[in-house]
């Protein structure tokens, strides 16, 4: 006897004995044909009026009851080339109700009728649906992958903490009352940062872990509550070897699951290349076109720009809809001047600008040395801003135009490593932030300018460089890494800079300052976000999709209704 699908033509006339989901139902006079479905595949079932117990039960089957039918292969006389069990079938012999099914929320099927709110309440019903129950296995052989590779080079898989102390920086940490110690509370792990430092302090110099990771954030379509990520760190390490090891990953896990091969090394990009470029850290390169400092055309314009004002441009291929323009800043709520200039044959046919001279903006644009001045027609949009702000809008503009004019290279992975990240960044409230953590290590070749600065010269402060890194996966941060401060006086100094003050430097960190006096060795590594990186892999638009257990959108457990609302006595305890 056979209890799997895995049956072929070289099963027939074989006994077997299958169990798994009634799929589809068809009744045709004195014969009922079931689809049988498990986990992976289906099997037509043959039942004849001849055996009027078994006809009995089946006439009364519907969809996604659970049956055990037993029986004897036969080749179909019709076959059906969309199933790989579709040359033959099973003639039933007997037939056993497992357990019955009622009426369904949505239809069990790739085209499903169930909007995602319903599809995550009954998520395990969603399962069973093919697309998605391939996506739940792609992550297993995918999990495999990544395991056997760091397994190949010796690396250690270290489980850390989950429920941790909670500390200064990040984002937003869930909090964790404890009964055993009322009026204290710890913190759900934003990442296994600071613990895998200190495996690098203790000797384990090759760690890596997927590990589970929490933010109380608000949730897009890339970030969850609960996330996924790729940790691991190398102690007697650089950058390079770094990005090494994680390019040869992604060519295995891109050539095993889909059967494409990468170009390593991937392209590499400073920090400000790409700000200056693309309006972002994180470009998505399948589109080519870039965005231009119309800064030197501000004379020509004859334009009454406010006081440090920057123009930044965009060259589209089609015309310019103002009015299309005008309603994304309304949407986005972008407070912005933009000038227009559409080309034909090398004159301006409408523009929302006056009196232009056409020959200065043609020469410059020749000086430019663009393709586009070759096409029939083309556009110019010109945003003015402050710098950085400029820079952004035309670099989310860029990707719109990409998209509109199907200028995308949507078949093609395009990934990024963008270097040479600022140290520090300037929050709303003019204070210090670290640009990734503050435990990423400053430039070394900027280090004795670092140890010179102090917290009043932001300025030069602002300028400096560190050693960290990000990769970048179609226009989507896929994770971010950088060599760690070792140093207990620069670790110190950068908290110092950050404005934290003794008491609070000493109550947060004096544990990792203190490890930092007993030998400690130069160490690297890196976070990737797995959720992210899967969902570009299966060119799905929201990480839900390749999570199990998802939240919903505003962050509610819509299968088991969570979270639930704390008990008042739970509240007085705290």
């Amino acid at each position: 006897m056979n209890n799997n699908f895995n049956l072929t033509e070289k099963s027939i006339d074989k006994k077997v004995k299958l169990s798994g989901w009634v799929a589809k139902i068809r009744k045709l006079g004195d014969l009922i044909f079931l689809d049988l479905r498990n986990s992976e595949k289906i099997i037509q079932i043959v039942i004849t009026n001849q055996n009027q117990k078994i006809y009995q039960i089946a006439k009364k089957l519907t969809k996604e009851d659970v049956i055990l039918v037993k029986g004897i292969i036969k080749k179909r006389k019709n076959i059906n080339k969309n199933l790989s069990t579709g040359s033959i079938e099973l003639i039933a012999s007997d037939l056993e109700l497992i357990s019955k099914a009622k009426i369904l929320p949505f239809i069990i099927a790739n085209q499903t009728d169930g909007l995602e709110a319903l599809r995550m309440r009954y998520r395990y019903l969603d399962f069973r649906r093919e697309n998605i129950y391939k996506i739940i296995k792609f992550r297993s052989n995918f999990n495999k992958i990544i395991r056997n590779y760091f397994d190949k080079l010796n690396f250690i898989e270290v489980e850390t903490p989950t429920i941790t102390k909670i500390t200064f920086g990040g984002a937003s940490e869930f909090k964790v009352l404890s009964k055993n110690h009322l009026g204290y509370e710890y913190g759900l792990a934003q990442s296994p940062q600071i613990y895998k430092q200190l495996l690098m302090y203790g000797g384990i110099d090759k760690y890596y872990q997927i590990a589970k990771c929490y933010r109380d954030e608000d949730l897009r379509k890339d970030r969850q509550l609960e996330f996924t990520q790729l940790d691991l760190e190398k102690a007697f390490t650089t950058k390079k070897e770094i990005k090494k090891i994680i390019e040869k990953l992604l060519f295995l896990l891109f050539k095993n699951l889909l059967d494409i091969e990468l170009k390593i090394p991937f392209q590499r990009l400073k920090y400000q290349e790409a700000i200056d470029n693309f309006g972002t850290d994180k470009p998505d390169l399948r589109y080519e076109g870039q965005i231009y400092n119309f800064n030197p055309l501000k004379d020509q314009l004859k334009l009454n720009l406010e006081k440090n004002k920057s123009l930044f441009a965009l060259i589209s291929p089609k015309f310019i809809n103002e009015k299309k323009i005008k309603d994304y800043f309304k949407k986005e709520e972008i407070k912005t001047n933009f000038y227009f200039f559409n080309f034909e044959k090398e004159k301006i046919v409408n523009s929302n600008l006056k009196n232009i001279n056409q020959i200065n903006i043609l020469n410059f644009l020749n000086k430019q040395k663009l393709n586009i001045l070759k096409e029939e027609q083309f556009s110019i949009l010109i945003i003015e801003n402050d710098d950085l702000i400029a820079k952004e809008i035309a670099g989310k503009l860029r990707i719109i135009i990409a998209n509109e004019n199907k200028l995308m290279k949507k078949e093609q992975f395009s990934f990024l490593w963008v270097e040479n990240f600022p140290l520090f960044e300037l929050l709303k409230d003019s204070k210090l932030s670290p640009m990734h953590n503050p435990f990423t290590a400053p430039k070394k070749s900027e280090l004795n300018k670092f140890l010179k600065l102090e917290g009043k010269n932001k300025k030069e402060l602002l300028k400096l460089n560190s050693e960290a890194y990000d990769i970048v996966l179609n226009g989507i941060e896929i994770g971010g890494g950088a060599m760690r401060i070792t140093d207990p006086l620069i670790q110190t100094k950068v908290f110092k800079l950050l404005d934290l003050n003794e008491e609070e430097i000493k109550n947060d960190f004096s544990f990792l300052l203190e490890a930092q006096n007993y030998g400690v060795p130069n160490h690297g590594g890196i976070a990737l976000g797995l959720d992210r990186l899967l969902a570009v892999m299966l060119k799905i638009d929201s990480i839900k999709e390749v999570i199990p257990f998802p939240k919903s959108s505003k962050g509610t457990d819509e299968m088991m209704g969570g979270p639930t609302k704390i008990k008042e006595e739970d509240l007085k305890n705290e």
